[in-house]
């Protein structure tokens, strides 16, 4: 009886075996918080047209987060997507908007009816988003340039006080009148020497009588 219930363990731990090494995923994906990671497996061609699933480490009948189904290649659960691609022969699950709860280990596996499942283990890392980092001297958006005269006292300059010109039609009667008064000026010597010349000999004529 011992030695067929020692076989019988060793058969189910064989068949675990097997299951493990018709299903090929990382060991190890990383992410950070808010963004996406996806894992991607491969299996046997035996396996195209089973159902494969995502659940956590201990996870149980009924117990799946996310599942394909024969007649749905894409299934989604919230946050979490499975597709299976029967003709690369790989199934991909999908996590997005990451959050730091989200890390842990996880099994990715194929449901086997009568069998052992095949199942692989991975572990999902999440790390916090990298804060943005700032310049030494940040220039803000909200800043205002001040110009630069207004930074410069107020300078007074000092008036004169000057004669205004005046006006244009002014200039234009004095200068008619200079033309007009130009002959004038130029013959009054001559009628000068002329009327002294006349009183002189008149002068000496009354004075030979």
């Amino acid at each position: 009886m011992r030695s067929r219930s020692v076989w019988l363990l060793s058969a189910l731990f064989l068949l675990h075996v097997q299951g493990c090494f018709s299903l090929s995923c990382p060991r190890v994906v990383a992410g950070t918080v808010g963004g996406s990671l996806s894992v991607q497996c491969h299996y046997e061609e035996k396996y195209k047209n089973n159902r494969k699933f995502l659940c956590h480490q201990s996870c149980g009948p009924n117990q799946e987060i996310v599942m394909t189904e024969v007649s749905e290649r894409e299934v989604r659960n919230g946050r979490v997507s499975i597709r299976d691609d029967p003709a690369s022969l790989s199934f991909t699950v999908t996590l997005e908007e990451l959050r730091l709860q989200d890390a842990g280990t996880y099994q990715c596996g194929i449901d086997i009816t009568l069998s052992w499942d095949a199942t692989f283990l991975v572990e999902v890392r999440v790390s916090p988003a990298a804060a943005p980092t700032q310049s030494s001297n940040p220039l803000k958006t909200t800043d205002t340039l001040v110009p630069v005269m207004t930074l410069l006292p107020e300078l007074t300059l000092p008036v004169h006080n000057r004669p205004s010109p005046p006006p244009r039609s002014q200039l234009s009667s004095v200068h008619s009148l200079k033309l007009l008064l130009l002959p004038v000026f130029l013959k009054l010597p001559l009628l000068l020497g002329t009327l002294g010349a006349v009183l002189w000999m008149k002068k000496r004529l009354q004075r030979a009588h």
